[in-house]
């Protein structure tokens, strides 16, 4: 069930054990799941009760069978020949015991029974391992199809707000939570939230939308609300999934009644529905992952959600140098840590700010100070937390100087959140140094996940051209201008590959394409192009001449 390519025999004895206990007790040994979801997640995380059976039942057979339904295929038999010799022990062990006991196992030894229940035991392991060699070399070319392939890409496109305009900021924290918990599924790349919301409102079929994302999946979503009989506002989130390819609707799932109360339990069951209707592999943790709610408060949420929304506005702004934003994004995420204080992702983004902060402001000793009080709190309210490990990271890297130690965070929140974007762009900017290999391949994966990350196009680019692989650089510099051609580190970069390669004539139509979309170059940008080009410089020297800001 989660497509473990080391499953053997093993899995066979589990269900021989699911049956015999069922035979035994009379019952499944998980009752209590009453639906497919739940059954499947009992026999991959629980441990059924213990077999009660009253009269003629040898405690070596209770054991055999418990032994089966471990979880752990190692304390299991090994074979299905140590399971027949055992099974042998166990009719040798119940010799004497009537035959006319009510128990299905209460054997006389040497009987016919005896004989033919180990005849039948027999028999069907043996039909179970000719079926297995079939199935399983089935299932190894299903694996190696899927692995040529790659793993499935799909997006989540900012749900439709049908509602009152102060609830939209609760429906764009339903499609963030959704994205996270797909995004946390090792067989999906899902693209980053940012670059999604960049299609709220388009016009644009479900085809281009899939070419320009590169994905073969869209999951869309109706966010209607409207007041119950007590005046209370609830909402029906009714989740759609588009074969990016055809346009088709591959599934629909049922609606999901949501409240301003009660924002986590659809964000669950809408990413478990949708990973079912995907029938792609999911890890046993990964399963719990999608259930788990990031925090049981709604206020700490909406907090945490009031503090992302800073931060993001003001990356579109491009205005880092306003400490006022980042600040207020902290205080947020500090009343949201002071309503939840195990809200792991609040303390990652806190960690991460004030990290920052204290690695720009090196000679501020209460900056440091600050920045290593939450970071030590936050390890040990959030060890699961990539971006705590992130925020852990910079600071051995840029505070304490500590390499080894920086690189072992890294590496921990690169096995936590192997496709995250966020996570694999921030862990190359701070290995980019030390493992220049490992970072070009960090941040084409992240480029491939957040194809509409200006940063992250032009770190892409960055990081080709200072391993002089320039055709790579171009291309995600071509990447950068596309996304926003008034910004000129894409234009700065193009015109590097070509004073590398020593085309002046290529240096001079960037500068020149660069002029007309550029209104502010900056000192940098201009120092390098003024040389190449007189006009430029030129223009640049007036311009300056305008502008005190240079």
């Amino acid at each position: 069930a989660a497509g473990d390519p080391d499953t053997d025999q093993r899995a066979d004895l589990y269900a021989w054990g699911v049956v015999a206990y069922e035979m035994l007790a009379g019952r499944h040994p998980f009752s209590a799941s009453t639906s497919p979801q739940q059954l499947l997640t009992a026999h991959m995380v629980e441990v059924p009760a213990p077999l009660v059976v009253s009269g003629g039942v040898s405690p070596a057979l209770i054991a055999l069978v418990m032994q089966c339904l471990s979880k752990d295929p190692i304390a299991r038999p090994p074979s299905a020949s140590a399971m027949v010799q055992q099974m042998g022990a166990v009719a040798t062990d119940v010799a004497g015991v009537p035959a006319s006991s009510n128990s299905p196992f209460a054997v006389q030894s040497g009987s016919r029974r005896t004989a033919i229940i180990g005849a039948a035991a027999v028999l069907a392991m043996a039909l179970v391992g000719v079926w297995w060699r079939g199935s399983s070399r089935a299932a190894s070319a299903a694996r190696a199809a899927a692995l040529a392939s790659g793993p499935v890409m799909m997006a989540v496109l900012p749900f439709e707000h049908a509602g009152p305009a102060d609830q939209q900021p609760f429906t764009d924290g339903l499609t963030d939570a959704v994205t996270a918990k797909l995004g946390g599924l090792s067989s999906l790349m899902v693209i980053d939230r940012r670059s999604a919301a960049t299609y709220r409102g388009t016009t644009k079929s479900t085809q281009q939308i899939g070419t320009e994302l590169g994905v073969r999946y869209l999951l869309e979503g109706v966010v209607r609300w409207a007041k119950d009989g007590a005046g209370v506002w609830r909402a029906r989130v009714t989740p759609t999934l588009v074969d990016a390819k055809s346009g088709a609707i591959k599934w629909t799932g049922e609606p999901a009644e949501v409240t301003l109360a009660d924002p986590f339990t659809a964000q669950g069951s809408i990413a478990t529905d949708v990973a079912q209707a995907m029938q792609v592999a999911v890890l046993p943790k990964e399963r719990v992952a999608l259930q788990r709610r990031f925090t049981e408060n709604p206020a700490a949420y909406a907090a945490y959600q009031r503090g992302v929304n800073a931060l993001e506005a003001q990356g579109r702004s491009m205005d880092f140098r306003d400490v006022r934003v980042t600040e207020r994004a902290a205080r947020e995420m500090d009343a949201a840590i002071a309503l939840d204080s195990n809200f792991t992702i609040a303390w990652g983004r806190l960690a991460s700010m004030r990290v920052r902060q204290a690695s720009f402001l090196s000679s501020n000793s209460a900056s440091r100070a600050r920045a290593r009080r939450v970071l030590r709190i936050a390890l040990i309210r959030a060890p699961n937390e990539p971006l705590v490990h992130l925020a852990a990271g910079n600071a051995a890297f840029a505070i304490e100087h500590d390499t080894a130690s920086g690189r072992s965070h890294v590496a921990t929140a690169l096995a936590l959140a192997p496709n995250d974007a966020e996570v694999l762009s921030k862990a190359s900017g701070l290995v980019s140094m030390v493992q220049p290999d490992s970072a070009m391949t960090m941040v084409m994966r992240a480029a491939a996940l957040d194809p509409k990350s200006l940063g992250i196009a032009v770190m892409a680019s960055s990081e080709a051209f200072s391993r002089n692989e320039l055709a790579t650089a171009r291309k995600y510099a071509d990447n950068a201008i596309a996304i926003d051609s008034a910004d000129e580190r894409g234009w700065a970069v193009l015109f590097a590959t070509a004073l590398r390669r020593g085309d002046s004539l290529g240096m001079r139509q960037f500068s020149d394409a660069m002029r007309r979309h550029v209104a502010y170059p900056s000192l940098y940008i201009a120092g390098q192009t003024i040389p190449s080009n007189r006009r430029m410089s030129e223009w640049y020297l007036n311009f300056a001449a305008r502008d005190q800001r240079l």
